[in-house]
Formats: structure tokens, C-alpha cells, sequence
């Protein structure tokens, strides 16, 4: 029992001492290490669940809060220690004054570091805090098709069913998400130095950075459905994934959900004249129909069928962008097997050889 009191009374001491603003700071450290030391064997001879749930929250913090003072006196009252009584510290004699100085300064030093940062991430902190989020704008169009002028002039013709999400600050950051189908014609926009400024489109599997164009979009991210993006004017890149292809007009990108595969195919030229651009005179295993109505349009003259003559039959390709109407009349005599192609006047002659 004596040395169980013993122990208890040696304890409180040292808490007293810890408590006392007097007591220097090596003599805090050295109580503090003697309490690390041996704190659970201490633990248990003290017997005292008070006493260890004390030192678990005072020995790391030489300068208790109120909640320490009051698990402190609750732990006095346990231990019968009259807290009204001042108990002496116990100071270290004969401590260099330079060697005092120097801790209290680095000690000093410390804090003020320790103190700064606190501040910088405080600040920071309530900088964000404060700084009001840019806030979305979302259009839909639930059950039939609208139209929207986006702040920066560019037109989206939105299909029924379909959505698209923008920052109200569209201004400067041109950047736009689609769920659904649809048609933008899209403006070209400079910044405050004269560079020009991209627009991004994004759907759940596709991002298209668009060069100033017409384009139609396809893709909502709760149908199997492949992802498209049919260019009608201009330029733009399409990215899935790691992988990035650059359209130009009259090509159709496709991106499959399944398989994660992608290819691009020219667009018929039915399409082209849907919205009102010049078909290509471009051809990829294209039907004799397509040719026709793409000549039709780009030489304007009419094509007239004699008996016999079968448009849906037959795959044409090749490149005549660069060719007068009777030279592509010739190339396409010799290459197909089943029809010739006379030029009258504005009209074509389609004979079955």
C-alpha cells in the first residue's frame, strides 16, 4: 500500500508541476518523458482509471484547458489533494541564461511558423468559402424540339428527349455538356488578346473540340446507341478515350459503347443538302443513287434513266472534287459494268450496256 500511495503522491506532484506556469520548460519536458516512460506500468500500480485517462489527455499538452483543470480536480478529489494549496515547483538550478534564451526563442520561432501556416490555410480556406461557384444553366427539351441561342451566338437545335448543361460564364469558358441529339452551328470567338477561344462539347463518352462549324451530335447516355458526330462545315477533333480523330466536312464519326471501337464513313449526300451544304464528290463503295445526287447538286444538271437503267445497284468509289462533269462521266462509263453516262446538254443520259 505505501508504495502504491507513493506513486499516486509522486504522480500528483508531477501534474501539480506541469500545471504551474513557473516550472521551466526542460523541467515540463523531463516530467512529461517520465510519465511516457512509464506511464502503463505507473498506470497500473496507481490502480486508478481516473488517473490514466488524465495523463492520456494532459502529458502531450503542457497547458491544459479548462476540461484538463476539471478531469485534474476530479482526480484530486479521488486522491484526497487539497487543490486550493499552491504546490512549490521544482526548478532546475544553475540553467545557463544564454542556454534558456536560446530555447525560449527557438520555442518562440516555432510557434510563429506553426502559426503562419495555420493562417495561409485558414485564409485559403475561407477564400473558398466565400468565392460563390459558377452556376449551371440546363436546357431540356423533354417531348419536343427546341432551339437555344447560347450566350456566345452559337445555335443548338435540340431533339426531343435531350439536354445540355452550360456554365453561366459560357462567355469565357466555352464548354458544354450534351445528353441527347443535336445541331449546333457553332461561332467562331476570340479572347481580349485576339486567339481564338475553343468550344467544347462533352457527352458521357465522347469530347468534340469544335473549329467554328455545323455539326450534328447523337448521344444519350441511357441507350445502347452509338455515339455520332455528322460535320456538315468546318473542322473538329473527337476524342474517346486515348484515341483522337480529326473530321473534316462531310465525314461521320462513330464510337460504339461496346466495343469501344470507332471509324468514320463519309455522309450521304441527301444528308449534306438536308442542311444545307454541297454534298461531297467523294466516294467510299457509295451506290450509283448517292453518285447521282451528288453530281445533281454540284454540276446541276439532271440525270434521265432509259429502260433497264438500275440506280440501286452497283458500288462506286473515288475521288472527283477535282474533275469537270465529262470527265467524271468518262471515269464512271469505264469503271461500271452496267450503265454508260451521256452528257446532253443539262441533262445525263443513264443507259443499261
Amino acid at each position: 500500500m505505501r508504495d502504491r500511495n507513493g506513486h499516486i503522491d509522486r504522480a500528483a506532484q508531477l501534474l501539480g508541476l506541469l500545471q504551474d506556469d513557473a516550472t521551466d520548460l526542460e523541467t515540463k519536458e523531463e516530467i512529461r518523458a517520465w510519465f511516457w516512460s512509464g506511464r502503463s506500468r505507473r498506470g497500473e500500480e496507481a490502480n486508478d482509471a481516473a488517473m490514466a485517462e488524465y495523463l492520456e489527455r494532459l502529458v502531450p499538452n503542457p497547458h491544459p484547458d479548462r476540461i484538463d483543470h476539471k478531469k485534474y480536480r476530479e482526480l484530486a478529489a479521488r486522491l484526497r489533494i487539497d487543490t486550493a494549496a499552491p504546490i512549490s515547483a521544482r526548478r532546475k538550478r544553475g540553467l545557463p541564461l544564454v542556454r534558456t534564451v536560446m530555447r525560449a526563442a527557438a520555442v518562440l520561432v516555432l510557434a510563429l511558423a506553426v502559426s503562419g501556416v495555420v493562417y495561409m490555410l485558414l485564409d485559403k480556406f475561407r477564400s473558398a468559402a466565400v468565392e460563390p461557384s459558377v452556376a449551371a444553366v440546363t436546357v431540356s427539351a423533354a417531348s419536343e424540339a427546341k432551339t437555344i441561342m447560347l450566350p456566345d451566338g452559337t445555335k443548338v437545335e435540340l431533339e426531343a428527349g435531350s439536354e445540355i448543361t452550360y456554365n453561366e460564364d459560357f462567355i469565357s469558358d466555352r464548354r458544354m455538356n450534351l445528353d441527347g441529339e443535336a445541331l449546333l452551328t457553332v461561332v467562331k470567338s476570340t479572347n481580349e488578346a485576339g486567339e481564338p477561344m475553343p468550344f467544347v462539347l462533352t457527352t458521357d463518352n465522347i469530347e468534340v473540340n469544335v473549329h467554328g462549324t455545323v455539326l450534328r451530335v447523337e448521344d444519350f447516355c441511357n441507350r445502347e446507341d452509338d455515339s455520332t458526330v455528322s460535320l456538315y462545315n468546318g473542322s473538329v477533333s473527337v476524342t474517346a478515350g486515348d484515341a483522337t480523330v480529326t473530321l473534316t466536312r462531310g465525314e461521320k464519326y462513330r464510337y460504339c459503347k461496346t466495343t469501344r471501337e470507332s471509324n468514320v464513313a463519309l455522309l450521304l449526300a441527301r444528308e449534306m443538302l438536308a442542311h444545307g451544304f454541297m454534298p461531297l464528290l467523294r466516294f467510299e463503295e457509295s451506290t450509283l443513287e448517292n453518285l447521282l445526287t451528288a453530281l445533281t447538286a454540284n454540276h446541276k444538271v439532271e440525270f434521265v434513266l432509259n429502260k433497264g437503267a438500275d440506280i440501286s445497284k452497283g458500288k462506286f468509289s473515288g475521288d472527283f472534287q477535282s474533275e469537270d462533269l465529262q470527265n467524271t462521266l468518262n471515269i464512271l462509263t469505264k469503271s461500271n459494268m452496267m450503265h454508260s453516262f451521256e452528257l446532253s446538254g443539262d441533262k445525263v443520259i443513264v443507259n443499261r450496256k
